[in-house]
């Protein structure tokens, strides 16, 4: 089949389509053929079905369907239109004739309707121009779909690239919510980020950004360290002359020889000088004038002073260590007091300067040890080299002192973070964005410029595609004549009523609706006549702009209403005469004398077609050109109706009356183990049933309730079986067709099921032939 012929076979899913929830069709499920017909009852969602076609006529959802509405269409190419994509493949070939039609077409009120435009035979030349225009123009759609692709792409990367840097940005900062793609494009706009904003070392300096972002609270300020010693080198200098100092100028040799005894002599010549003693107290000996001169003269104030020299440096000394220990003490833990970017280079100085800080003090510790000797040993010298390297803790103290300021300065650096806490998390933010924005610059620009070149190549073929429309359309203009469609209307008009008062005449964009000459107004015609007008200026439609109907698919949705027999007949005879020779045919009905006129039409096109079953016992091709359907609907709850497109059941195409179907659906619920899911139909379905059984067997014009009265007594059915059915009529008083699936029952499933006990009771007992034949004919499915 070529392009030109191209149909449709399959519906293959229909979801969240109103009525149709979930619908898939059965694997058996014949295709849709050159001829279909859809019957349904109302309700069933044959309207909602018609939409769905119609969204195909016009390449885009219908407005009454629901907008998150999901189908897929199979054609004969093998190929498929889904609601997501390729809406307008069959376009300009596909007619709905529906209320949605009619509604648009045809202003009532008014008395007016749209324009059907034929082309005359005068402008033969110009539609052959018109034709070339229109070909060259379905090629210019063809480049807008791809240029509309590759701006949709260029889109696509661009918005992803975007909200993708975002997220990251989002999730580096701490953002949340407060940064998205928006804010992305905004940064921006503002300025351009080049590579210096990049952090340096990524993966050190952004972990403490963002550690730096979570503070909720700043770090405590901290007191910077003690200063070192200033003057700890004279300290050890003075220590070092004292050590090295005796008491050469005591002439004495024994006293040198027992300089320890020292102490002891001046406590013991000051004792005897105060107790003017003539005699030595330790050895009895008389204390000559002359020793006490040699003594005195050894042993003076000097002493005095010399000896406090030396406890005045050991004090010194242990003031010294003092401070060392305190300025170890006072240095915080990198771990805890200082801030994250100061922590690396804080560690590394804290434990130099402590290392410093130790080697001093423990040299200290030696020269206060050989200090506090020389208390105890006065007249001792000790040389400093031997204890100490003086030039090496002249290099460690200077090293320390540096060192102590560096640490310092990072301690001030701390305690400006906490006079300018929120500042820096403001600038950690900013560092954070700021290098992933630089990282992203070059993309960004790279894509932004692939967008506006795709946009830009499309709006100039958007203009060249403006023009060459507005070409065509004022070609179409000269091409176009609405006064012939206007006579094939008024044609078919008057075959269809058999009388010429009702008439439509031009105007200068369309059509004005007469009787008798008179535009009518107000909505003055009959439901007949309406339908007439409908159906006969779809028809015309039919050759409009040039439209060939072998080309066309073609879908009628219930075109009658409110029709005798004779006018539907004739409605029947019509459409199918005028649509026979379309690509493709579907009707959709819920009229019964409808649906048995199509039926009768399409029946022998069907496999199940006495034709196609005389070929069966031939060698030649069996080629079925039609097909049946109906709209199966099952309500488990009274929320949750759902419809599905199933083959029509034989006992609907098989008779001409819907008796035999519904005497299936009353004996399935009656023979099922678990609830059916024809339940809360089984009300009308039972009144519907009764009705028609009763109607042969008590010929007359009484009432359902009173021919259930009539009865005959001798049928042996209990006061409790009559009750049921008498409770059937009184509640379910409504739909002469089974039409109306949107009212719900009053019966309880209790009543129900004895409703349906006593139905299938009443009809074996009244005519027992009658129901065996009709169990058979049942349980065939």
């Amino acid at each position: 089949m070529t392009e030109q012929k191209l149909t449709i076979t399959k519906i293959k899913a229909l979801n969240k389509v109103g009525i149709f929830r979930a619908y898939t069709p059965a694997a058996d499920m014949p295709p849709f053929r050159q001829l279909n017909l859809i019957y349904g009852f109302n309700g069933s969602g044959k309207t909602t079905l018609s939409r769905v076609f119609s969204s195909l006529q016009t390449g885009a959802l219908h407005g009454e369907l629901p907008p998150d509405s999901a189908f897929e269409f199979e054609l004969s190419d093998g190929t498929s239109i889904k609601s997501s994509d390729s809406l307008d493949r069959v376009k300009d070939r596909l007619l709905v004739f529906n209320v949605d039609f009619v509604d648009s077409s045809i202003q009532w009120k008014e008395g007016q309707a749209k324009g059907v435009y034929y082309i005359g035979s005068e402008q033969a030349e110009l539609a052959k121009e018109l034709d070339k225009k229109r070909a060259a123009f379905s090629q210019l759609n063809a480049t807008t779909t791809v240029l509309e692709k590759g701006r949709d792409r260029a889109q696509r990367d661009f918005s992803e690239f975007k909200k993708d840097t975002a997220k990251t940005i989002s999730l580096a900062a701490n953002l949340g919510r407060l940064y998205n793609a928006t804010h992305l494009e905004s940064d921006y706009a503002k300025k351009s980020y080049n590579a210096d904003l990049i952090l340096a070392n990524e993966d050190l300096e952004l972990p403490i950004l963002q550690s730096q972002i979570l503070e909720k609270e700043p770090l405590p300020k901290i007191s910077c360290v003690n200063k070192f010693p200033s003057n700890l080198l004279e300290i050890i200098d003075e220590a070092g002359t004292l050590l090295k100092k005796t008491l050469g100028h005591i002439a004495l040799e024994e006293i040198e020889k027992h300089g320890e005894m020292l102490h002891w002599i001046k406590e013991g010549l000051d004792y005897h000088e105060r107790h003017d003693l003539s005699s030595c107290l330790f050895c009895g000996n008389k204390i000559q004038a002359a020793r006490l001169v040699t003594l005195k003269s050894s042993i003076d104030d000097r002493y005095d002073q010399f000896k406090s020299d030396v406890q005045k440096s050991s004090a010194l000394l242990e003031g010294s260590q003092e401070a060392l220990s305190g300025l170890l003490a006072d240095i915080p833990s990198s771990e805890l007091l200082v801030v994250d970017e100061c922590r690396a280079e804080y560690s590394r100085l804290y434990s130099e300067l402590r290392a410093l800080v130790k080697d001093i003090s423990l040299a200290l510790s030696s020269l206060t040890a050989e200090v506090k000797k020389k208390i105890r040993d006065i007249n001792v010298s000790i040389d400093l080299s031997s204890i100490l390297d003086r030039s090496q803790i002249v290099l460690t103290a200077k090293a320390a002192e540096e060192c102590r300021e560096k640490v310092e300065k990072l301690l001030e650096l701390h305690n400006s973070v906490f006079d300018k806490f929120n500042n820096r998390k403001t600038l950690a933010h900013q560092k954070i964005r700021e290098h992933f924005l630089a990282q992203s610059q070059s993309r960004f620009s790279t894509l932004k410029a692939a967008v506006k070149d795709t946009e830009d190549m499309l709006d100039r073929h958007l203009l060249v595609v403006r023009n060459a429309d507005e070409e065509i359309r004022v070609l179409a203009l000269k091409v176009q004549q609405h006064g012939p469609a206007a006579e094939a209307i008024n044609d078919l008009l008057h075959a269809y009523l058999g009388r010429k008062d009702i008439t439509i005449s031009t105007t200068d964009d369309g059509f004005r609706i007469d009787r008798n000459n008179i535009q009518i107004r107000g909505g003055s015609l009959s439901e007949g006549e309406k339908t007439a007008l409908s159906l006969c200026y779809f028809i015309s439609k039919i050759k409009e702009q040039g439209k060939v109907l072998s080309d066309l698919i073609v879908v009628v949705d219930d075109p009658i209403s409110s029709l005798d027999t004779k006018a539907l007949n004739y409605a029947f005879s019509l459409l199918s005469g005028a649509l026979s020779g379309a690509a493709q045919l579907i009707m959709l009905t819920h009229n019964l004398q409808f649906m048995l006129a199509a039926k009768k039409w399409m029946i022998g096109k069907t496999e199940h077609g006495a034709d196609y079953r005389k070929l069966e016992k031939t060698n030649k091709p069996k080629i079925a050109t039609a097909s049946l359907f109906f709209l199966d609907v099952t309500q488990r709850d009274v929320e949750n109706r759902e419809a599905r497109i199933i083959e029509m059941p034989h006992l609907l195409r098989e008779y001409d009356s819907e008796y035999h179907y519904l005497f299936w659906l009353l004996w399935s619920f009656c023979e099922a183990a678990v609830n059916s899911p024809y339940f809360l139909v089984m009300p009308n379905v039972m009144r519907k049933i009764l009705e028609l059984f009763l109607a042969f067997k008590m010929p007359g014009s009484g009432g359902l309730g009173q021919k259930i009265s009539q009865i005959p007594s001798d049928l042996g059915l209990d006061v409790s079986r009559m009750r049921a059915l008498e409770r059937l009529v009184q509640l379910e008083s409504h739909g002469d067709n089974l039409n109306d699936f949107l009212e719900h029952s009053s019966l309880t499933i209790e009543e129900t099921k004895e409703s349906a006990s006593a139905l299938m009771l009443l009809i074996r007992r009244y005519d027992e032939g009658h129901y065996n034949q009709m169990i058979r004919l049942a349980s065939r499915g």
